[in-house]
C-alpha cells in the first residue's frame, strides 16, 4: 500500500467512527438518524424504516459484546460492552459508568474510544454479509411482517429509553382527545370525560401512552357508530399504585363497523405491559362496549436502596425516574431497619460489601424480623455470590455494574411474585 493509500484509509477509518460515535450520541433522535451518514455504509437505505433500523443495528452489535456472566469483571470486552450499553443505551453520565467499573475518568474516555473503533469494524465486517441481499430481501417481503417488526422495534425502544419526568395523565388524556375529536364529530360519536378529582402522574412513556389513546379512540369511535357516546371514567385503585381509566362506549345506530377487529388494541396492550399497566375489554348488558385501563401511578412503589457509595445511589434514583418505583435511599446500614420499618418497601436493594457493618449480617437480619421478612430483598455486589446469597435467602442477586433495564426487571419480577403471592 503506497502513503497516499495509507493516508486515506486512515481517513476512511476515523471517519467511519466519528459517524458511530455520532449515531450513538443521537441513538434515540429519530431526525438525526433517519438521514444519517451511516443508513449507506451500513446498506439501511432500502429499510421501512431507516432511524428505527439503524437504532437496531447499533444496538443489536453492542449487545454482541455482552461477555459470559462469570467473565472477569476487568475483562477487555466485558469493559467495552458496559461502556457502550450504559453510556448510550442506557443514558448513564461517564463518571457514574466509572464508578461502576471502578476505573478513573481517564480511563472510561479511554475505553469509550476503543470501544467505538471495535464497533465501526463490527458493524463494517455486518454490513458487509447483509449487503445488498438483505435490503431487497425486507424490501420484497410482506408489508404486515414489516409493520410488526417496526412495531416491535418500537416497543423495544420505548422499553430501552430512560424516562424523564412523570406523566401527567389529565394533560396526556386531553391532548389525545384533542386530537382524535375530529374523527369523532365526522364518526357523529361524543367524547366526555368524567372526573372532578385531580389525576395522579403515570408512569407509562409518554410516546407509548399517547399510541395507547389512539388504539382505543380509534377503536371505540368505530364501534360507537353514528350518534354514539363515549365516556371516559377515573377510579383510582384501592392499592394506591394504579388508575383505572374506563372507556366506555354506548352505541348509537348499529353499523359494520362494531364487528370489526379488536386486534389494533393488541399493540397498546404490549405497550402498558412493560410498564406494568394493563388492559381489558368487555361487553356490557344494553351493547355497552368496555375498555378499562390499569395505569401504575408514577413512584408509588418505594424501593429501599441500601449501599454506601452516593454516586450509586443518585445512579438508582436515575434508574427509575419516570416509572412506577421511587427509590428511598440510604448509605447507613445502621439506620436500614429503621427505614425499612418506615417506609414498608415493596422491594429492598442490599449491597454486601460496605464499611463497619457485615452486610450479610443485615441480609439475615432483614430476612427474619417481623415486620421486613415479607419484603423480597435483592443482594447487589461487585463479587458474584448469588448462590451464596439466595442460600441465606435473597430473592434475587445482581452482579456490578448492571443497567437500567437489569435493574428494573429485577424490580418487575418481585413485585410480580410478591403480588401472586398476596392473591
Amino acid at each position: 500500500m503506497s502513503g497516499q493509500e495509507f493516508s486515506s484509509a486512515t481517513e476512511s477509518t476515523e471517519t467511519l467512527r466519528e459517524q458511530v460515535r455520532d449515531a450513538l450520541e443521537h441513538l434515540y433522535d429519530a431526525d438525526v438518524l433517519t438521514d444519517h451518514p451511516l443508513i449507506r455504509t451500513l446498506h439501511l437505505k432500502q429499510e421501512p424504516a431507516r432511524a428505527l433500523a439503524l437504532r437496531r443495528c447499533l444496538i443489536e452489535a453492542i449487545k454482541t459484546l455482552q461477555s459470559d456472566p462469570d467473565m472477569q469483571i476487568d475483562a477487555p470486552q466485558r469493559q467495552m460492552y458496559q461502556v457502550l450499553y450504559q453510556r448510550y443505551v442506557q443514558c448513564v453520565t461517564p463518571n457514574v459508568v466509572a464508578d461502576q467499573l471502578s476505573v478513573s475518568d481517564r480511563t472510561i474516555r479511554r475505553l469509550q474510544t476503543r470501544a467505538i473503533a471495535y464497533l465501526a469494524d463490527l458493524l463494517v465486517q455486518n454490513a458487509t454479509h447483509r449487503a445488498p441481499e438483505s435490503a431487497a430481501s425486507i424490501q420484497s417481503g410482506p408489508p404486515q411482517q414489516q409493520r410488526v417488526e417496526s412495531i416491535d422495534g418500537e416497543i423495544q425502544w420505548l422499553q430501552n429509553t430512560l424516562l424523564g419526568e412523570p406523566v401527567d395523565l389529565r394533560t396526556s388524556l386531553d391532548e389525545a382527545t384533542r386530537l382524535v375529536n375530529p374523527a369523532a364529530v365526522q364518526a357523529g360519536v361524543m367524547i366526555e370525560a368524567v372526573t372532578g378529582a385531580a389525576l395522579p402522574s403515570v408512569a407509562v412513556h409518554p410516546i407509548g401512552l399517547r399510541q395507547v389513546w389512539f388504539s382505543v379512540f380509534n377503536q371505540v369511535i368505530q364501534y360507537a357508530g353514528a350518534e354514539g357516546h363515549i365516556a371516559i371514567i377515573f377510579a383510582p385503585v384501592v392499592s394506591g399504585r394504579s388508575i383505572q381509566v374506563i372507556v366506555s362506549t354506548r352505541p348509537g345506530s348499529l353499523s359494520s363497523s362494531q364487528s370489526q377487529s379488536t386486534s389494533q388494541l393488541v399493540v397498546a396492550q404490549r405497550i402498558l405491559s412493560i410498564f406494568g399497566g394493563e388492559l381489558q375489554q368487555e361487553q356490557a348488558p344494553a351493547g355497552v362496549h368496555q375498555i378499562t385501563l390499569d395505569l401504575p401511578i408514577a413512584g408509588s412503589i418505594p424501593i429501599l436502596v441500601i449501599d454506601d457509595n452516593a454516586d450509586l445511589l443518585q445512579l438508582y434514583e436515575r434508574f427509575v425516574l419516570g416509572t412506577r418505583y421511587r427509590v428511598v435511599v440510604t448509605g447507613d446500614p445502621k439506620e436500614a431497619m429503621t427505614k425499612a420499618m418506615a417506609v414498608r418497601p415493596g422491594v429492598i436493594v442490599l449491597d454486601i460489601i460496605m464499611p463497619n457493618i457485615d452486610g450479610w449480617s443485615l441480609l439475615g437480619q432483614l430476612r427474619y424480623h417481623s415486620i421486613t421478612s415479607s419484603i423480597p430483598i435483592i443482594v447487589s455486589s461487585i463479587v458474584s455470590e448469588r448462590h451464596l446469597a439466595i442460600s441465606l435467602g435473597a430473592a434475587d442477586f445482581l452482579q456490578k455494574p448492571f443497567s437500567r433495564a437489569t435493574f428494573l426487571a429485577a424490580l418487575d419480577r418481585q413485585l410480580s411474585v410478591a403480588t401472586q403471592g398476596s392473591d
